[in-house]
């Protein structure tokens, strides 16, 4: 925050105090008094310029005195200027607490609203302004101090928050680079499985292991990438995608069609040399019936894999894309908030 803007605001009695208290912080902030600083400009109307001055300023100092008098249920008691308190009150409720403050006389009892009660304030000696050009620049100097290590610490909490705010920021950045990268592997996790799966064709075990190793690789894909999904915001979209994927490579079906057991195959080669025997016979070719009958058997064997491979994706395909549309459609989203946060505050 480089010299951070600071609103000085008073009653017309309150300038005597206002105005070198201005100066002196205008050493440091960029600092302007409500008064012929050119903030109420002609034409403008009062309530109008303080919106104006709310949106532009960092942080508010109103100083206060005991310039009314007010009785309230038989009782007097001094008062800062209402028009004053107002003003107070709608600094705080844009800029904060924190970065609104309220000079007032020490050892004066001023009837405050009660919500203002257990607030801390930043007090002066009145007896000693105006009366005396050395008394008054003492306790100016000492308000202004009070104040510059009030401004500071909150410059110094700023600039915290807004590292943390652009840490967290990268993060997300990277994180979402990371689940771009994530949907990829899924993807391909699933587009590989039949391959290496069917490589394992004839042995149960070792297809099944096929099948375990798949689902054991989700689960690492996911314990690395959660917490990226977390920092995005995208977890439940993320969540359904790698609970979807992990059920189809759970419900990959075993080629039991191709299979075939010892006794099942002699009688299937039987029956081939048996077509050829009698092709034979009949003066055609045996070779040729023989691969004739055991190239049909092989296609009938390969097509009712293809189908039930088609069945299985059918059956997850749907929920795949959906839920993979929406991830990405969530991170877009996360992409698209973060560039408007981050062009907001530049």
């Amino acid at each position: 925050m480089d010299r951070p803007r600071v609103f000085v605001g008073s009653s017309t009695e309150g300038l005597s105090l206002a105005m070198p208290l201005a100066e002196i912080l205008r050493d440091v902030f960029d600092a302007r008094l409500w008064k012929g600083e050119g903030v109420f400009k002609p034409g403008t109307y009062t309530l109008e310029t303080f919106e104006e001055e709310l949106r532009k300023c960092d942080f508010a100092v109103i100083v206060g005195k005991a310039d009314d008098v007010l009785t309230k249920r038989e009782e007097t008691t001094a008062a800062v200027r209402d028009n004053l308190v107002f003003e107070f009150g709608m600094f705080v409720g844009v800029l904060g607490r924190r970065r609104t403050f309220l000079v007032i006389p020490a050892d004066v009892d001023l009837n405050l609203p009660t919500d203002l009660d257990g607030l801390s304030f930043v007090k002066y000696e009145p007896q000693a302004v105006g009366t005396d050009e050395r008394q008054t620049l003492l306790v100016v100097q000492r308000v202004a101090g009070d104040l510059r290590n009030a401004i500071d610490d909150q410059c110094v909490q700023a600039r915290e928050e807004d590292r943390q705010r652009k840490l967290r920021a990268s993060a997300r950045v990277t994180a979402m680079g990371r689940l771009q990268d994530v949907i990829v592997q899924l993807r391909d996790l699933l587009v590989e499985l039949p391959t290496e799966a069917l490589a394992a064709l004839g042995d149960r075990k070792k297809f099944e292991s096929v099948k375990a190793a798949g689902a054991a690789k989700i689960d690492r894909l996911y314990e690395s990438w959660a917490p990226d999904a977390e920092i995005v915001g995208v977890k439940n979209h993320f969540d359904l995608l790698a609970r979807a994927t992990k059920r189809a490579v759970d419900e990959f079906p075993y080629p039991e069609s191709v299979v075939m057991s010892k006794g099942d195959l002699q009688k299937r080669i039987s029956s081939i040399l048996s077509v050829g025997s009698s092709a034979f016979h009949a003066g055609e070719s045996l070779f040729g019936a023989v691969r004739a009958e055991a190239e049909s058997e092989l296609e009938a064997r390969l097509r009712a894999v293809q189908e039930q491979y088609a069945a299985w994706w059918r059956t997850h395909s749907a929920e795949l894309r959906r839920n993979t549309m929406q991830l990405q459609d969530a991170l877009t989203a996360a992409a698209i908030s973060l560039g408007r946060a981050e062009t907001s505050r530049s």
